[in-house]
């Protein structure tokens, strides 16, 4: 099994979405860049859009990027301007660690995230990283 960020293609058509149905802006937050390429696709995809695109790196993942959507979508909620949900989102992403504990190195191996010689190692070795 391997995973695959979005296209460039989908966030342009997201955002086109989203204008169409009349907003005016579009905050977009995402997972690590640092574990996926999904903010630069979106970032990307920003840079052409019809309507002001603020993405945001979290800069994590999980249930710490769920925080950090969920107390945007309240600032957006309240009243809160574009620039001010991001920011927002970012400061509740910024309180926030996550911990990842694998049980097997295939899968990080098989997605790229590890190399064969480190996953062989590893296994050997019983380490994992966290």
């Amino acid at each position: 099994m391997t995973t695959s960020q979005p296209s460039r293609a989908a966030f342009e058509a997201a955002y086109e979405r989203a204008a169409a149905e009349g907003a005016s802006g579009v905050v977009s937050i995402h997972l690590s860049g640092e574990l996926s390429g999904t903010v630069h696709q979106a970032a990307a995809a920003a840079a052409t859009a019809r309507l002001p695109v603020r993405v945001v790196d979290s800069r994590s993942a999980a249930m710490a990027l769920g925080f950090a959507v969920r107390e945007a979508a309240r600032a957006a909620r309240d009243g809160a301007a574009g620039d001010a949900v991001a920011r927002r989102a970012m400061q509740v992403a910024g309180t926030a660690r996550a911990v990842f504990l694998v049980d097997s190195l295939d899968h990080l191996r098989r997605g790229g995230r590890l190399s064969t010689p480190a996953a062989a190692l590893g296994t050997v070795f019983g380490v994992r990283p966290s």
